[in-house]
């Protein structure tokens, strides 16, 4: 009977060992399956993954201003828009993105008309005192119009960010064309009258002739100008933004030609006693006049002003 036990004893235990065996077996062929390859390399690769994605983390386009990032600048580096400004009125600006950070500006905005009124004094042409005469003319109005542009400019413009803020800076050329005629009835009144102010300006006591004074007035400026600007891009749809700016426009030197023409207009004829005058009423005229209007005209052409626009852009 020990003997029986004992033969089923081994028996057991032979079972138990070969069950261990297999297990073991089975074990180690799971261990030296193929690893993923996610995990070759001692876990490189997925390393490697990791920090791909922290760089691309680091180095993301704050938010709202993703549409400003290096990849959609270089899909989209053209921006054409219209402005609505002042003084300029209407204005057409291209810009050309070399980075999210830098573009180059080429603008030019339509001519805007002005109408400038410049009052001429009233002023003594002749006085006989033998004849107790005298001619002179009564103060009057020119009207200029004024075709202020068009302007061309180029420069630059500066994205601090990368995103939708911005400054810009620039130079440009305008051209300007002034225009006046006018003409005033010459008086004939007594020497007395003539010596008062204005001179013959007493309607009860002086004759209105015919005969005119009149200033016609030719006026070219070249002006060489710098602007500078701030501003701010909002994305409404991929492609159209809307821009918004204020900055200053300033000419740095202006190239000026005036053809100023004073003559005197008689249908009956140049009286004799005005005819020596008239040569002297010319050039007294011309300075005059050339005097006031770029008095009045520097307020136009040679001030310091500000620059505000509102502008729609299409992407592209």
């Amino acid at each position: 009977m020990n003997m029986i036990g004992s033969i089923f004893f081994l028996g057991l235990c032979c079972v138990v060992g070969v069950a261990s065996e297999s297990s073991a077996t089975e074990r180690l062929a799971e261990t030296l399956k193929p690893l993923p390859p996610s995990w070759t390399s001692g876990g490189g690769a997925t390393v490697e993954k990791l920090h791909s994605k922290n760089a691309q983390k680091k180095h993301a386009a704050p938010e709202g201003e993703a549409e400003f990032s290096s990849a959609s600048v270089k899909a989209q580096r053209h921006i054409l828009g219209a402005f609505g400004s002042l003084p300029e009125l209407a204005r057409l600006d291209y810009r050309y993105s070399v980075s999210p950070f830098f573009a180059l500006t080429l603008g030019v905005s339509a001519p805007m008309p002005i109408e400038v009124d410049i009052s001429m004094p009233s002023d003594l042409i002749k006085a006989d005192p033998k004849k107790g005469l005298a001619a002179a003319y009564p103060a009057f109005d020119i009207k200029f119009k004024i075709d202020w542009g068009p302007h061309v400019y180029m420069g630059a413009v500066w994205h601090p960010f990368g995103g939708a803020w911005y400054s810009s800076a620039g130079l440009g050329v305008r051209s300007i064309r002034i225009l006046g005629h006018a003409a005033s009835p010459l008086r004939i009144c007594s020497v007395v009258e003539a010596a008062k102010e204005p001179p013959c300006g007493n309607d009860a006591a002086a004759i209105q002739t015919r005969s005119q004074l009149s200033i016609k007035a030719d006026v070219k400026l070249l002006s060489y100008t710098a602007r500078a600007a701030t501003g701010w891009l909002l994305q409404i749809t991929p492609s159209w933004i809307l821009l918004a700016e204020a900055g200053l426009f300033a000419p740095l030197s202006t190239k000026e030609n005036t053809k100023i023409l004073a003559e005197l207009i008689a249908p009956d004829g140049n009286p004799e006693d005005l005819s020596g005058a008239l040569g002297e009423l010319r050039t007294k005229s011309e300075v005059d006049l050339k005097a006031k209007a770029q008095s009045e005209l520097s307020k136009y052409t040679n001030q310091i002003l500000p620059v505000l626009g509102v502008g729609l852009a299409y992407r592209f």
